[in-house]
């Protein structure tokens, strides 16, 4: 289980419980508004190159992007799980975590329905 994006900084989506299969309390939805999800990361040791994986819901096409530290947002290349309300996919991208302070930001474009369920961050 990762970092639950309701325990997290968000704005644009609401925090709901009301789908099934999700991790944690709950999970943020999207649906039909823009805004963003951002988690803090901790790096102790030097620079590192990690994968970020963030478990999503989409019932419609929606376009969503990673940001580290305020960096060029990545595009996610998401499916839909409109086969099943209840369904979650996960998304992936591999980032560079700097020394210190790390905060990754997944932007959503609010032409969907999208629900944010968690971020996993692994050492690559």
């Amino acid at each position: 289980i990762g970092e639950q994006a309701e325990d997290t900084k968000f704005t644009g989506g609401v925090f709901e419980q009301e789908d099934s299969g999700y991790n944690g309390i709950g999970y943020v939805n999207f649906t039909g508004r823009a805004g963003w999800v951002e988690w803090y990361q901790e790096n102790d040791g030097a620079a590192a190159t990690n994968r970020l994986t963030i478990r999503y819901s989409a019932t419609r096409g929606s376009r969503a992007a990673l940001s580290v530290n305020g960096g060029e947002p990545v595009p996610l290349v998401t499916e839909s799980t409109s086969q099943n309300r209840n369904g979650w996919l996960t998304a992936s991208s591999v980032q560079v975590f700097q020394s210190g302070a790390n905060h990754i930001r997944l932007i959503v474009a609010g032409d969907g329905e999208t629900k944010i369920d968690e971020l996993t961050v692994v050492p690559e």
